[in-house]
């Protein structure tokens, strides 16, 4: 007789060889590609910043909804949210979660494989001067809890610094001087002229605020002085060819103030942080003109300079002065001209990078367990 417990056996015994093997899986790296290898804690790291960039959205979405939908009262709106329940982009948010801190490693992993095949040069004092600002944050807000998620200090360090580095020196590789699609000064002050603007203001309350909060108008006086100062200036920078720097000197000896009270920029105005309305009384300006005019309870005049007189004001970053507010860094012009380019293409590159994803780092170090820690160290601080 055949005995028929041999089959049972083999396969019991190929089942306890796959849990041995898989007990003793290795965990310790999530993704690797050409000569990199990120660890756990790159993983757990990137899942823990995504985490808090979900909340954020979830926070916009609801902000979103409640401000059409009314009938929500405070509480409901303020909530932690249940993640298992939320959904951002139309994913569910722990998928969301996971698939951006994916996104992250290979764009890590794609940076390194890109500035090693192009050679860029990498100034090791420079990356450690940046990286030694980042321990500090690091022992002071992040420590206990990403201790605790399993990310280190070299690995904090890491995900936040030599990424971005590893960024900015490949953008100079491609668009600085020398690169492989070098911008010239032509083309890059040919961009300043067109999308750049240089505003100057100086603005006055029309109301006043008492220790006990209540707002009330300054007097009729008050205004009048105001108004008539204004227009003093205004007069100034458009018939008498006298400077933003005369009009400061006037203000200052008009309000007996001792302080400078313009505020002047060279700035794309759509990314200057003004309010609308201001944007758009610069917008109306023309170039030497200024215009007095009234925004949200202050009186502002309003000076337009120039953009051309500010074209020798562009430096590079080893010729700018940190005394000298009116330089202009042409790095920062450069990434305006190509930001939106340059991440086309790093996206570009993500798609056709060859990597090896630990499945079982995966398993062992989920976004659930992240969310799960992160609210353990909040409950203790609390």
């Amino acid at each position: 007789m055949k005995k028929i417990l041999r089959p049972l056996t083999v396969i019991a015994l190929a089942a306890a060889l796959a849990f041995s093997s898989g007990c003793g899986e290795d965990t310790s790296w999530s993704y690797k590609s050409s000569g990199t290898t990120l660890s756990n804690g790159n993983w757990i790291y990137y899942t823990y910043t995504e985490y808090q960039n979900a909340l954020s959205k979830i926070e916009e979405q609801k902000s979103e909804s409640s401000s059409a939908d009314t009938s929500k009262d405070d509480s409901e709106q303020s909530s932690e949210p249940d993640l298992s329940k939320e959904k951002i982009e139309n994913k569910k948010a722990l998928d969301w979660i996971y698939s951006e801190a994916k996104d992250s490693c290979i764009a890590q992993l794609t940076l390194e494989k890109l500035v090693k095949d192009k050679k860029v040069k990498i100034d090791e004092e420079q990356l450690e001067a940046m990286e030694s600002n980042y321990k500090t944050y690091y022992e002071n807000y992040f420590e206990k809890t990403l201790t605790k998620l399993g990310v280190s200090e070299e690995t904090y360090i890491t995900a936040n610094v030599r990424s971005a580095y590893l960024s900015q020196q490949l953008f100079q590789n491609i668009y600085g001087k020398n690169g492989s699609k070098e911008v010239s000064d032509d083309e890059l002050n040919k961009y300043f002229k067109e999308k750049y603007t240089h505003y100057f203001y100086i603005s006055y309350p029309l109301t006043s605020t008492d220790e006990n909060g209540q707002t009330t108008e300054i007097s009729d006086e008050d205004k009048e002085k105001a108004q008539t100062n204004f227009n003093k200036y205004a007069n100034m920078l458009n018939k008498q060819n006298k400077t933003t720097d005369d009009v400061v000197s006037q203000y200052k000896t008009d309000f007996s103030s001792e302080t400078d009270p313009s505020t002047s920029q060279t700035v794309i105005l759509e990314n200057s942080g003004l309010s609308d309305e201001l944007q758009k009384a610069i917008k109306e300006l023309s170039e030497k003109q200024a215009v007095v005019k009234t925004i949200d309870d202050q009186m502002y005049i309003i000076y337009k300079a120039p953009i051309a007189d500010y074209v020798s004001k562009i430096k590079t970053d080893d010729k700018i002065d940190a005394t000298d507010m009116t330089q202009i860094s042409r790095t920062n012009i450069l990434y305006s001209m190509k930001s939106d380019e340059f991440e086309d293409y790093l996206d570009s590159e993500k798609k056709k990078l060859d990597y090896d994803k630990n499945d079982a780092c995966m398993s062992k170090y989920t976004v659930q367990r992240t969310i799960d820690i992160i609210k353990e160290a909040e409950a203790e601080s609390e």
